[in-house]
């Protein structure tokens, strides 16, 4: 589970956090009243009313179609405010959230070139951050709420501050000034403390690093070594505890004495980048994604190096502040930074339910996954920030996009400043909102067939109507976890695949495949065509026999909201891993640099197996090295493209029997091989149906 920043205060550098402080006075009712405890949280809770009701369920369905994939299809919704920042700063900025009480101020957007060239960067590689190729404005609000607070709205990948001149914070104990800023327990209002750095959930004091053999090595040559190495019990044991030895040790930063005491977890693994990454078991991560990198970046391959041959705790503990500057500078690491911190329940993906979306957190237990105040929750370490500030000025950020962005409303032209041109002269990148799993290339008019859904949307039933269809047909629970909420997430989607009824019609239609002697749930008009196509190849082995199956899977096709076939039990997917969903132009590109073949017009299974098997071979380190062409090295160089094309070399693009996909295709089913914009070679599908 992914850590709440350590239960601390998340605000970057001295200027935020002071602002906050003096803010927290006339919070101490309302925070009582969310449950909050009193220390190590969020110290920007400005007295207020009561957390909105949230937004309502049309201006969410408005802003999750609203979707993109790059900086430029973001840009292209407020292209005529000049830009995401110029529309901020115009529309919200210094009004009702975005307004900081005390010394603080409006809150508002950068407009230098520096910083609009970090946004635009950033939302290039949403992929990263997200997991996906295409989010919503619902995902975009939410996350820029906390770039806002945190950095200021810029997405630099900024260091947390001891203040100007290392002036830090002072309490009833005296100042916290430097280094001892980030070593102490400090007091910032009457029962509401900023947690010791040097007690972090995962992390190690700097006691226990002085008397580590591996720490004195790694860092015994610096400044204040001759000291402090070997005792780490020494100073009263002021070196395990949460206030800093001042009265002994200088707490200069930039001092050349304090230098061994930087490299500590206190010091070193303080907040960086745009949720401010904070704590070594956060930077574990971070460790652990450079120490299996297998791409080209001289960067990350020094760090690579320097780390090989030990645990990733070990890693941390050898590592500089120095290294960790560099890593944090690279325009990767701002998003990887939020996917790591995430984990696998994804808290920076939006629910699309109001209910779930609105949610506020319980005073005890897990938080809602999907809901807004869970994400500045997990981010903020504080239950009562992302109940609280963060989510009004998410909902804000929300309803003034949503009129922004009225019904009929189309992006305009992206912005002449951000050309997006193709890495290849073949199809052009989707536009915001276009279906991504496949484009067709469409012979004739497809005629519905029994069970299928209709061929045009129909309007999505309330959320009491769906209540009743979820009641009617229990044996449907599994396919949606036995969670309503995601029942009613996935209702428009069904609608807007012709069908009104998702629980009934699945109910109705779905029924047990068997193929090759595995066993999938799926749609009944599959049955048949599956039949036919084994009885056709009965007493011939199959080179490679069929290893995997999968049919029923109700989901999204990746990066958009729309569902996927294999929401409807419509297609069915063979051995996957070796007959992967090709789509990135990079991939096409590299791939047809290798084989001399453009993939996207092969349509051939025994001609697309061979360039599998020719890509195999071709694609070695001898043939990348020796790549002049600038849109192929550019291509080798991004890690995303490298990691897929890697896999492609290992396993094979496209590696059916040919007499399988002969034989589907003959039994009535389309192969993914057949769209022009991309390659789904595990895919194949019931023509009737589609949208």
């Amino acid at each position: 589970m992914p850590q709440a920043h350590n239960d601390i205060p998340r605000h970057y550098g001295w200027r935020l956090l002071a602002d906050a402080g003096a803010a927290i006075a006339p919070a101490t009712r309302r925070r009582a009243a969310l449950g909050e405890s009193d220390e190590g949280r969020f110290p920007d809770i400005a007295e207020q009313a009561a957390p909105a009701g949230g937004l309502d369920q049309p201006r969410i369905d408005l802003l999750a179609s609203r979707e993109f994939g790059n900086a430029a299809e973001l840009q292209a919704w407020f292209a005529a405010e000049g830009g995401f920042a110029d529309w901020f700063n115009r529309n919200l900025a210094g009004q009702g959230p975005f307004n900081r009480p005390g010394r603080g101020g409006a809150l508002r957007m950068p407009t230098g070139a520096a910083p609009r060239a970090r946004f635009d960067a950033f939302w290039d590689r949403l992929s990263r951050a997200y997991g996906q190729d295409r989010i919503s404005l619902l995902d975009f609000a939410a996350l820029m709420a906390i770039v806002l607070n945190e950095t200021d709205g810029d997405f630099a990948g900024r260091t947390e501050s001891s203040g100007r001149g290392g002036a830090g914070r002072s309490d009833a104990r005296g100042p916290h000034r430097g280094l001892a800023y980030f070593f102490d327990r400090i007091e910032l209002h009457p029962g509401h403390f900023k947690a010791s750095y040097n007690h972090l959930s995962g992390g190690r004091t700097a006691g226990s690093l002085f008397d580590d053999p591996l720490y004195i090595r790694a860092h015994g040559s610096l400044g204040g070594a001759d000291r402090l190495a070997g005792q780490g019990g020494g100073f009263g044991g002021a070196w395990h505890g949460h206030y800093y030895p001042q009265d002994q040790v200088s707490t200069d930063e930039r001092e050349a004495a304090t230098a061994f005491i930087c490299e500590t977890d206190f010091y070193k693994f303080r907040g960086r980048a745009v949720i401010q990454t904070t704590g070594r078991a956060s930077y574990l991560r971070h460790v652990g994604f450079v120490q299996g990198y297998n791409g080209g970046d001289p960067a990350i391959l020094a760090l690579r190096q320097a780390w090989s041959g030990m645990s990733a705790d070990q890693a941390c503990t050898i590592s500089t502040n120095d290294q960790w500057e560099r890593w944090f500078a690279l325009p990767d690491t701002l998003a990887l930074g939020l996917r790591f911190h995430a984990g696998p329940r994804g808290y920076q993906h939006i629910a699309r339910s109001a209910e779930a979306l609105n949610a506020l957190p319980p005073a005890k237990g897990r938080p809602p996954n999907g809901a807004i105040a869970t994400m500045g929750q997990r981010i903020s370490g504080s239950r009562a920030y992302g109940a609280g500030i963060y989510r009004d000025r998410v909902l804000a950020l929300m309803e003034a996009m949503a009129a922004l962005a009225a019904p009929a409303r189309r992006p305009p032209q992206e912005p002449a400043r951000r050309p997006s041109p193709p890495p290849s002269p073949h199809p052009p990148p989707p536009r915001p909102g276009q279906e991504l799993e496949h484009r067709q290339n469409r012979r004739t008019p497809d005629r519905p067939q029994g069970g299928s859904p209709a061929p045009s949307p129909v309007p999505p039933p309330d959320a009491g109507a769906a209540r009743a269809q979820w009641d009617a047909n229990p044996r449907t629970h599994g396919y949606f976890n036995n969670s309503f909420d995601t029942y009613l997430g996935f209702v428009p989607a069904f609608s807007a695949r012709g069908v009104g009824d998702a629980a009934g019609y699945l109910a109705r239609n779905m029924t047990r495949l068997t193929f090759f002697g595995r066993r999938q749930d799926g749609h009944r008009d599959l049955a048949a065509p599956l039949a036919a196509a084994e009885a056709a190849l009965a007493g011939r082995s199959l080179d490679p026999p069929v290893t995997s199956f999968g049919c029923l899977n109700v989901r999204f096709i990746a990066g958009t909201r729309r569902l996927s076939f294999h929401g409807l039990g419509r297609a069915v997917d063979l051995n996957p891993r070796a007959n992967p969903h090709v789509k990135q132009a990079a991939d096409f590109l590299v791939i047809q640099a290798v084989t001399g073949a453009d993939l996207r017009r092969e349509t051939d299974p025994v001609r697309l197996r061979d360039l599998s098997a020719q890509f195999q071979r071709g694609f070695t380190p001898e043939w990348q090295a020796a790549q002049t062409d600038r849109a192929v090295a550019r291509a080798l160089a991004d890690h995303d493209t490298r990691t897929r094309l890697e896999g492609y070399a290992r396993r094979g693009f496209c590696t059916l029997d040919p007499a399988l996909v002969g034989a589907l295709m003959a039994a009535g089913l389309r192969w993914g091989d057949s769209w022009s914009s991309s390659k789904d070679f595990m895919h194949f599908e019931l023509p009737a149906g589609t949208a």
